[in-house]
């Protein structure tokens, strides 16, 4: 991530554009809706993210925390499942409306190595902005190829590139 992330501006809102992640089809066929809200806890130094996806017209929320570390847009992510990886911050784009003071969107990125070999490959497209046209989506899209992750959105070794429904939404 570059030297100018700002962790206040990760916080807020975003709504999940595309996926590749094979977890969030384990229990639900097509997931829909999915949606974050990052905040800060002080007392743990974590950002919490309450994160919700929805299936079959019904919402399931849970509690993500990442611990702060001493890397910019790198986060050490916990949960009561047992997972533990870093969840890495690969690009964030300025707001384009004055005096905005959260990202446009952000684009992360998860890895988990077990015995030396990939076992899990996670990455997520959010925005601010429950819909974007396709510029947007485009630019997200070659941003991340651009940070090297095109070998990871042309595998379905762990998963699959998916677009993220964000109609008919509970919220």
């Amino acid at each position: 991530m570059k030297a100018d992330f700002s962790l206040s501006k990760f916080y807020g809102k975003y709504y999940e554009l595309w996926y590749h992640d094979w977890t969030q089809n384990v229990l639900c066929p097509k997931p829909s809706c999915v949606n974050t809200n990052k905040t800060y806890e002080a007392a743990t130094n974590q950002v919490v993210g309450n994160w919700h996806l929805e299936c079959f017209g019904k919402d399931y929320p849970v509690e993500l925390r990442f611990n702060v570390t001493d890397q910019r847009g790198v986060f050490r992510q916990h949960n009561k499942e047992g997972f533990n990886t870093n969840n890495i911050v690969v690009a964030a784009k300025e707001s384009s409306t004055p005096g905005n003071d959260q990202y446009d969107w952000v684009i992360e990125f998860q890895c988990a190595v077990v015995l030396g070999h990939v076992d899990f490959v996670g990455i997520n497209w959010y925005s601010k902005f429950q819909v974007v046209n396709e510029t947007v989506d485009k630019e997200m899209l070659a941003v991340a190829r651009a940070r090297g992750l095109g070998p990871y959105m042309d595998s379905t070794t762990h998963g699959s590139l998916h677009a993220m429904s964000q109609t008919s939404c509970i919220d």
